[in-house]
C-alpha cells in the first residue's frame, strides 16, 4: 500500500494526519512500531516523546523526527527541552553538570 493510500485510510477512520509531511514512502519497521504505540488522534506531547525514546532506545530528536515525518504534530524540542531540563533536580554544587 502506498503512503498516500495509507494516509487516506487513516483519515477515513478519524485519525489526524498532516498530509504534506506524510507522503514519504521510506518508512521502516521502527516507524510503524512507533506509530502503533502513540495516540494518533492528537498531537504528541513531551511525555510521550521521552517514553518512546526510552522504549526504543533512540535519541529524543530521532523519535520526534520519525513521528513528524509520518505526519504527527510533535513539540518543538528547541523550545520544550530547556523548560523540561529546568525541572530536573540537580545535585547541590553541580550546577554545570560536574561533581565537585
Amino acid at each position: 500500500m502506498a503512503v498516500r493510500d495509507a494516509v487516506e485510510a487513516l483519515e477515513a477512520v478519524g485519525y489526524r494526519v498532516r498530509r504534506k509531511e506524510a507522503q514519504h514512502d521510506g518508512f521502516d519497521r521502527t516507524d510503524f512500531d512507533l506509530l502503533d504505540r502513540v495516540n494518533t488522534t492528537e498531537p504528541v506531547d513531551m511525555r510521550t516523546l521521552v517514553r518512546e525514546a526510552l522504549w526504543f532506545e533512540l535519541p529524543l530528536h530521532e523519535v520526534a523526527a520519525r513521528l513528524e515525518r509520518m505526519g504527527m504534530e510533535v513539540p518543538d524540542l528547541a523550545m520544550e527541552l530547556p523548560a523540561l531540563l529546568k525541572r530536573v533536580p540537580m545535585i547541590r554544587g553541580c550546577q554545570r553538570g560536574l561533581l565537585r
